[in-house]
């Protein structure tokens, strides 16, 4: 019994040793399905590859695939991105006034307020949007 132990941790500690590393963690890769192009991973600009059609086939159907450009948020995104401003301020806040140690929070931090704060309307095509197009 403590052979098969023994030998279980021999392989595990192996494996493990010799895993591949993990890669850092990239919140961009995980924001939305409305993101631009370019902050997809490994996407890279004129990466079309025209098809190899033999002459002798003829198309039967077409499909196409539309996207439109990048887009500003819903105005319900922005009222959810406007109350985790106000959440962070508290939490901000309410860490100072307990005297919590606070050296790990980035100066950005302090008084960020959402770009999108004080606008009525959502979903317009941004300027990167527009040239996507």
């Amino acid at each position: 019994m403590a052979m098969g132990i023994a030998t279980f941790l021999i392989i595990f500690l192996y494996v493990f040793k010799h895993s591949a590393p993990v890669e850092p963690f990239d919140v961009q890769q995980h924001l939305s399905t409305v993101s631009r192009y370019g902050a997809v991973k490994d996407i890279a600009d004129n990466t079309f590859v025209p098809s190899n059609v033999p002459d002798v086939c003829s198309p039967i159907h077409l499909n196409l695939v539309a996207r439109h450009g990048t887009r500003s948020p819903t105005k319900k995104r922005m009222r959810e991105v406007d109350k985790l401003a106000t959440h962070l301020e508290l939490l901000l806040r309410d860490a100072k006034e307990q005297n919590l140690s606070l050296k790990k929070v980035p100066a950005w931090l302090w008084g960020w307020q959402s770009p999108w704060k004080g606008k009525v309307t959502g979903g317009e095509l941004t300027n990167v949007g527009e040239v996507e197009l």
